[in-house]
């Protein structure tokens, strides 16, 4: 067993102490994109802190393909170890270099405190976080972001920094940049009625055509941009810390009739922010639609291998692909896309 694998069986062992010292872990079981996932918390508090941006997707007990143990420090009944790893080796996204593309995948994040580590063989995975009252916002929206992605991934679903949303026709996935619109544009979609699958990230699967799988129902958006959707402030989080530059929306009490599990995409939309008071469409070429979606995505979420990129150069080519101007008047967000999958259905 190397030093990896040793530390990996020890924390389990330290999750498991820590959960009889407690009297039991929190578990829940939740399918994603067809896959059955269980979270088991140290402690109840714990699981509410985490689990909001995931209820949508919350289904009975069933056993599981892939199980999750969290604890974080301030309940543990033993210290941490020292890794086995030099903290040098800590990389952009989070992964400790030298063990990339391995079965035993691993990312500590500083800011926020959490270390992941996955066993891509025997489907374990375990999730340590310093400070849980301290979870920065996108955590509480995308948790576990890293383990589900390189264990989906697996599974021919691709964790993309985009937003999908979309009407009994079909769906349309929406990629740019931050300030080009994107959460503008899903959340109008939403206040409308359309259909819902996530605002930052959702998951992508091109077999045998192209898919969109929801795995987070949360959504973030400036606090001058929420001001302009009334309809959502129910789903605000008042418990973020005020200090964050987004707000965070979790959206399934409020919304969950429009989040939906997954939806057939028709067309890759582009948004830009136009000065004009009426959203407009046209065709664009699909490089335009890769260069939107590929960037954002491999520098924030994808693993060491080429199958993100491949899965987004596969979207590109079946669908096609628009540059949506999204223009003032909200309303009118909404009824250009819906009008868009009524042609393309």
């Amino acid at each position: 067993m190397t030093g990896p694998a040793r530390y990996f069986a020890r924390l389990q062992e330290i999750f498991d102490a820590t959960v009889t010292a407690g009297g039991g872990p929190a578990q829940s079981d939740y399918r994603v994109a067809d896959h059955r996932i269980r979270l088991s918390f140290s402690n109840r508090n714990l699981a509410s802190r985490l689990t909001p941006a995931l209820v949508h997707l919350q289904s009975p007990s069933f056993p599981a393909e892939l199980e999750i143990r969290i604890w974080d420090e301030a309940n543990a009944c033993l210290p941490m170890p020292a890794p086995p790893w030099s903290w040098e080796n800590n990389m952009s996204r989070g992964e400790i270099g030298g063990y990339d593309g391995i079965a035993l995948r691993i990312w500590f994040h500083i800011d926020s405190g959490l270390l992941s580590m996955v066993d891509l063989e025997n489907n374990q995975a375990v999730a340590w976080i310093r400070d849980a009252h301290r979870l920065p916002a996108y955590e509480i929206a995308a948790p576990l972001r890293m383990i589900l992605q390189a264990w989906l991934r697996q599974r021919g679903k691709h964790l993309i920094h985009a937003a999908a949303v979309g009407t009994t026709s079909g769906g349309v996935i929406l990629a740019g940049a931050g300030g080009s619109g994107k959460s503008t544009t899903a959340l109008a979609c939403l206040a409308s009625g359309l259909a819902f699958i996530g605002d930052d990230y959702c998951l992508l699967a091109v077999d045998p055509v192209p898919r969109a799988h929801s795995i987070y129902s949360s959504a973030k958006l400036s606090p001058r941009m929420l001001n302009r959707f009334p309809g959502l402030l129910p789903a605000f989080n008042q418990a973020q810390d005020p200090a964050e530059d987004k707000a965070l929306l979790l959206l399934h009490e409020h919304f969950s009739r429009q989040l939906v599990g997954e939806l057939p995409i028709r067309a890759l939309l582009i948004p830009r922010v136009s000065n004009r008071p009426e959203t407009t469409l046209c065709e664009a070429p699909a490089l335009d639609g890769i260069r939107a979606l590929a960037p954002s995505t491999m520098q924030q979420i994808a693993g060491p291998d080429a199958s993100a990129w491949r899965t987004i150069m596969t979207l590109a080519k079946e669908v096609p692909s628009y540059r949506i101007d999204v223009g003032s008047r909200l309303e009118s967000i909404p009824e250009v896309v819906a009008d868009l999958l009524e042609r393309l259905s």
